[in-house]
């Protein structure tokens, strides 16, 4: 394709990497893991990705790192108009912000966490997972009510921060949990 297209210089760079990105997510899904599994050497290859990327493939491996890892990024202004300084914006939540609710607590927690969730009219199964900054899988619990609680016993969990997300019928909510030895 380099070639079709008469790729050169950072153009075919950039191409390369997003061919390297796309083989890491095929070689993900053929050893049957997720975002959320990723190993340490899959976070350092995503993260020299990033570095070396300001198209696509740098674009996808940083919302990749953010959703499995936690990592945040801004591409906010260096110079920000003053007159934008004058105006109160206001967020609307979309449609998948209404549909799930989970939230833990407590946060910070040192002995247990509790989730209070709720899913929407008519939806009655869910799956709750848990997993550590660097995306392990910690637990998985499958809910069956739509409207509930989960407790975690988090006595033998190292402190740190930890992820949380519900997926129910195709849509998902997340947080983070810290937890305190």
């Amino acid at each position: 394709m380099p070639a079709l297209y008469n790729l050169q210089q950072e153009a075919l760079a950039e191409h390369n990497r997003f061919v390297n990105l796309k083989n890491m997510q095929a070689n993900l899904i053929s050893s049957g893991r997720n975002l959320l599994e990723l190993q340490a050497d899959e976070i350092s290859q995503l993260e020299a990705l990033t570095e070396q990327s300001t198209g696509r493939a740098g674009k996808q491996t940083r919302n990749m790192l953010a959703f499995a890892a936690g990592y945040t990024y801004c591409d906010c202004p260096t110079q920000i108009d003053s007159s934008l300084k004058q105006t109160i914006a206001t967020a609307k939540p979309s449609g998948l912000e209404q549909l799930l609710h989970v939230e833990a607590s407590p946060n910070p927690a040192k002995h247990w966490v509790s989730f209070t969730y709720e899913l929407p009219f008519g939806i009655s199964e869910a799956i709750l997972e848990v997993a550590d900054a660097r995306g392990r899988l910690l637990g998985s619990e499958k809910l069956s009510s739509n409207k509930g609680q989960s407790l975690w016993d988090i006595r033998g969990i190292t402190g740190g921060i930890y992820y949380f997300r519900l997926t129910a019928n195709g849509f998902s909510k997340s947080g983070k949990i810290v937890i305190v030895d």
